[in-house]
């Protein structure tokens, strides 16, 4: 099976709850490869060393890899890792987010003398951005100005407008999606709902629904078969429902077993 380029929403809801994990890790040095790829070079109590890879480049991931299956340092670092080591050496990383149900990771670290999060868009062209305590942007490796949001050094971040979140629609607000869409029930749940065209489908068996049936008449009992079992299944993926170690990376599908009996996601690079 070919890796996957892109991370969706969904995939980011099991992600955050895995990242968690690391909660606690001491960050000892960043690294930026070429203008796409940061890596943090952590130290966990329980798992000794850790290495954070962002990347937001063609392909987009945050994963942790094993030691070995880091690139080598690169030459000189760049005035962008410079920042990152300024800012973040010694901190710890009290927790990670996704914003909403979009593609956006924030990864907060906390210092004695202060605190730093670094947000990864992973979507469009994808970013990274080093904010501070008061969320104003430090650096970022790209600069985005528009009418909607600015990503810039010394301003405030802009998030961009959020997604609709299906964890959080009832029955009522999901029919209502489904009654304003134009097009069938797979490509509305997929675009509208956010889930993507794999989950869409994916939705679309195990509710038990036609999944070319025109969305605009959903069934009540379909469309709460949907509601209802989806959310159920996306529920436990839920950071605040999982335990430390207990998640399998959805970047490789593949889980390795440590010393200390948890079962952790193993992503390669």
């Amino acid at each position: 099976m070919d890796e996957k380029r892109e991370l969706t929403s969904v995939d980011l809801v099991a992600l955050t709850a895995e990242l968690n994990g690391y909660s606690g890790a001491v960050v000892d040095k960043a690294y930026l490869y070429g203008d796409d790829l940061v890596r943090l070079k952590m130290r966990d109590f329980d798992e000794g060393r850790v290495e954070l890879l962002v990347e937001v480049g063609e392909t987009k991931r945050a994963n942790v890899a094993r030691p070995e299956h880091v690139p080598n340092a690169p030459g000189r670092p760049p005035n962008f890792a410079k920042m990152l080591r300024n800012r973040l050496s010694g901190a710890n990383l009290h927790e990670v987010r996704q914003h909403g149900f979009d593609r956006i990771l924030e990864f907060e670290f906390r210092r004695e003398d202060q605190d730093t999060t670094i947000v990864a868009e992973l979507f469009g062209d994808g970013n990274v951005a080093v904010l501070d305590q008061n969320g104003e942007v430090v650096d970022s490796l790209e600069t985005v100005r528009l009418k909607s949001r600015t990503v810039a050094p010394g301003s405030q971040y802009g998030f961009p407008q959020s997604r609709v979140n299906p964890l959080d629609l009832d029955y009522e607000g999901f029919a209502e999606r489904m009654r304003q869409s134009d097009t069938d029930l797979v490509r509305t749940v997929a675009t509208q709902l956010n889930f993507g065209g794999l989950y869409g489908e994916e939705l679309c068996t195990r509710a038990g629904a036609r999944r070319r049936r025109t969305s605009q008449t959903p069934t009540r009992g379909s469309s709460e078969r949907s509601t209802t079992r989806w959310s159920a299944c996306l529920r436990t993926y839920r950071p605040d429902a999982r335990t430390r170690g207990s998640t399998t990376s959805v970047r490789t599908g593949t889980t390795a077993t440590r010393r200390t009996g948890r079962t952790r996601g193993v992503a390669s690079t």
